[in-house]
């Protein structure tokens, strides 16, 4: 899948990988190594303006009518599904902040009847993408920024257990968050696949080797760093609860 800016129009570039975790997958999208879908929001082109992007002819599949959300793809933003735990800017909590800090069960119930009302469709074959970027389920991926989700990890394990030493707390902090992130994205996707159970499911992207390109890296060859692989592994749990994965790669 390709990343652009988020104001810019999407192309998505899917590269589906369906896993043998004893899901039922019977999309034709299963079936292809590799397809192109259109995402950007192009709806109102032909509307208001009478400009019919004929994508067919590119074998690029789109939605019908060209809409943003539809049976060939749904994506699913941090505020369109559930109640996912987030901060926003200035460290402002929103559900929680943390997920261990959050109701799993209302967020599932919520989760229920976003996917009711943006699938409606209860025969959906297509791409169920789900895009929360806000924090990363391996606590130690959590750099720059979103340091704020150790932060609040930390500050909830004091508040319980104000005589712990350091080292516990940051022990106690970690498990607590990977514990409470895991629920979230697997249960999720659990529940959209018993909804929707001929879509495929998955977060975009992951798997991630956090290796981007910059001007200042000498002999750059892509390749995977080898703890970013072995953090992949942490995230068994993840592959074998979805499935579809849905990488992203950069063009600059």
């Amino acid at each position: 899948m390709m990343s652009v800016p988020a104001k810019a129009p999407l192309l998505l570039i899917v590269h589906l990988i369906s896993l043998v975790s004893g899901l039922r997958v019977t999309t034709p999208f299963s079936q292809v190594p590799f397809l192109t879908v259109w995402n950007a929001p192009t709806e109102s082109c032909f509307r208001l303006y009478g400009v019919d992007l004929d994508l067919g002819m590119f074998s690029i599949i789109q939605n019908q009518n060209q809409t943003f959300m539809g049976g060939n793809i749904t994506i699913f933003y941090s505020d369109k599904l559930g109640l996912y735990p987030r901060y926003m800017d200035q460290k402002v909590a929103v559900n929680g902040g943390v997920p261990q800090n959050s109701s799993l069960e209302e967020h599932l119930s919520v989760t229920r009847k976003n996917i009711s009302t943006l699938i409606p469709g209860k025969d959906f074959q297509g791409l169920a993408v789900v895009d929360w970027e806000s924090w990363r389920p391996v606590w130690k991926r959590n750099w720059d920024t979103k340091q704020v989700y150790w932060e609040g990890s930390r500050a909830l394990v004091k508040a319980k257990h104000p005589d712990w030493s350091p080292a516990k707390v940051e022990a106690a902090a970690q498990a607590e968050f990977e514990d409470a992130g895991r629920k979230f994205m697997a249960e999720t996707l659990k529940v959209g696949q018993e909804m929707r159970p001929d879509g495929l499911w998955g977060f975009y992207g992951f798997p991630n080797c956090y290796n981007y390109y910059n001007n200042k890296t000498s002999n750059y060859t892509g390749e995977c760093p080898a703890v970013e692989l072995k953090r992949n592994d942490q995230l068994r749990w993840l592959w074998n609860a979805s499935s579809a994965l849905y990488p992203t790669f950069n063009v600059s």
